[in-house]
């Protein structure tokens, strides 16, 4: 897992909060100043922070609608409190570190190894790559090689941003008595929004979401059967075949699949003939000598020919090929009026992402594994 700037060429100076003579930056602090205010107007450090992001990014930190808006910085650090039956209320305080890193701990595509832009700006974005490289020749003494054995093809990956919002409720009386409130607030927003961008890397359907890898046009898909099939060594394998034969494998692979897929390939022998080497083997978890991880944000509800809604899927591939842009900070919207007779603040979330393989050919898919 890699964070990358989206221009390494610009030398912006450091937020506010950066500086180490700076007061603690704490969300609890703003969320709560922002739900007792009619004003809007946001004091202090993180007052700062937001207005400097907002001039950086072009961003109206003013609520259209009811409610007021917070532009937060993805490095903004944040705590939570431990709780146990020793500690009781009192609790103790843990530093979990940056927004950005929570936000990653609950997408396995990062943990895989999958990069991280973490500053893109303005609308569409692109991360060069190559279409060709250059050939190598032989020639003669003083003679000059093909004019084409040095030319290099460059193309573009295109990222363009798709708005993300999670929300969750927070009591005002939650707000006032907890000191590090900003940890049920952030650590519920972060995980909806890493899930969520963990699902659409998958197997996001496009348009108003980003284009997963199991629907992105040209990633080679093996099946099973043409109305689903039971798993089989020879069609794993062929799944590692495809990524290798296209030269795809340039970097570390993995393995991932649904849990009943899991369950699946761990009772499922190697030859058929009760030979106890099962595809996924149980020691050292790992399919074809590569590491095999599960995930619900995979399908398993899928439809091949006359299957029915049965067939499960799995992705082989080199996960530090994914990348998955941020456009600017995270935008809160405060609002404490929508639902104020219930005695809550409702804290939104807005986050504009997007998600590609910068190279299709790392990454081999199947949809049509059955496990029952």
């Amino acid at each position: 897992m890699a964070t990358l700037l989206a221009d390494p060429d610009v030398d912006l100076e450091p937020l506010p909060h950066h500086d180490p003579r700076a007061p603690r930056y704490s969300i609890g602090r703003a969320i709560r100043l922002l739900a007792n205010t009619r004003s809007g107007r946001l004091d202090g450090l993180e007052g700062e922070v937001s207005a400097e992001l907002e001039q950086r990014y072009g961003r109206n930190a003013n609520a259209s609608g009811p409610g007021h808006k917070l532009l937060v910085p993805w490095d903004a650090p944040v705590q939570t409190r431990a709780f146990d039956t020793t500690a009781g209320g009192g609790g103790i305080t843990t530093r979990l570190g940056p927004i950005i890193d929570l936000l990653r701990s609950h997408a396995l595509v990062t943990m895989l190894g999958a990069q991280v832009v973490a500053d893109a700006r303005g609308g569409m974005f692109g991360l060069p790559k190559r279409t060709a490289t250059a050939q190598v020749s032989w020639v003669g003494e003083a003679a000059a090689p093909p004019a084409e054995s040095h030319q290099q093809i460059a193309a573009q990956v295109g990222f363009s941003p798709h708005t993300a919002t999670a929300y969750t409720d927070l009591t005002i009386r939650a707000s006032v008595s907890i000191p590090d409130s900003e940890a049920v607030v952030v650590d519920d927003l972060t995980r909806a929004l890493g899930i969520e961008v963990d699902r659409v890397a998958l197997n996001g359907s496009g348009g108003a979401q980003p284009t997963g890898l199991l629907n992105i046009a040209g990633i080679p898909n093996v099946s099973f059967g043409a109305n689903g099939g039971a798993p089989t060594w020879a069609g794993i394998v062929s799944m590692r075949t495809q990524v290798a034969a296209a030269s795809g494998d340039i970097g570390p692979t993995a393995w991932l699949w649904t849990p009943a897929a899991e369950g699946k390939l761990r009772t499922t022998d190697k030859s058929g003939a009760n030979s106890g080497r099962f595809i996924w083997d149980d020691q050292q978890n790992t399919i074809c000598g590569f590491p095999a991880f599960s995930s619900n944000n995979l399908p398993s509800n899928l439809v091949t020919g006359s299957s029915g809604t049965v067939c499960s899927a799995g992705v082989y591939g080199v996960w530090s090929a994914a990348t998955i842009v941020f456009w600017g900070p995270l935008t809160l919207l405060v609002n404490p009026y929508t639902i104020g007779l219930t005695g809550c603040i409702r804290i939104s979330a807005f986050a504009d992402i997007d998600v590609a393989p910068r190279w299709g050919a790392a990454f081999c898919t199947t949809t049509s594994l059955l496990t029952t």
